[in-house]
């Protein structure tokens, strides 16, 4: 096979793994934490996972990508100036850094661990990217409320975006460590 057809063949399966993670951003997301239901999970880190542990990292990533911008242009709202960033941020994070990981041993204990530490890695730049973000979402969406002490800012990213980036890595990475396997030889395949 030469490399044209390979590069177009992981392309199309790109495109079509961006459109899986599309529609389940579009139609399944929902609060994860209480005291926070502005952060919703959807589950579509999974198919860019899925695509960064079958195609690569830079795939992985382009899935996540591209399935923001098909969210920003189908279904705009004000709040994804912010949100879209921070979701492409985190979830580029974690899908670049475990397929990375993934790639160089591709064994189910190395899967567990590729994930893990996407997980971490997404938590903790999450942290810095909320200390500047959380206060400009305030001043651009909440006019009439008043900016945060610090103190205040870093307790709300302490008790509610690490634990739900930590539950929404978990709940990605369990479904991606179950289905990958079943899955993966179909995105392996020559007629996708």
């Amino acid at each position: 096979m030469s490399n044209k057809s390979t590069r177009a063949e992981k392309i199309i399966k790109t495109g079509a793994l961006s459109a899986i993670a599309a529609f389940l951003m579009f139609f399944f997301q929902f609060p994860l934490l209480p005291q926070a239901p502005f952060l919703k999970y959807d589950p579509s880190d999974i198919p860019a996972l899925i695509g960064g542990f079958a195609l690569g990292p830079m795939a992985g990533l382009a899935i996540i990508i591209i399935k923001n911008l098909i969210f920003l242009m189908l279904k705009f709202t004000p709040e994804d100036i912010i949100g879209i960033p921070m979701n492409t941020l985190a979830a580029g994070t974690f899908v670049f850094s475990s397929a990375y990981i993934y790639r160089h041993n591709k064994t189910k204990k190395n899967a567990l661990l590729a994930l893990s530490a996407g997980i971490i890695l997404m938590t903790l730049i999450m942290i810095p990217a909320n200390l500047f973000l959380y206060p400009l979402f305030i001043r651009l969406f909440f006019l009439k409320i008043s900016l945060p002490a610090l103190s205040q800012i870093f307790s709300f990213i302490i008790f509610s975006t690490v634990p739900f980036n930590l539950l929404k890595g978990i709940l990605n990475a369990a479904a991606v460590f179950f289905i990958y396997k079943r899955i993966s030889g179909y995105l392996k395949e020559k007629n996708f």
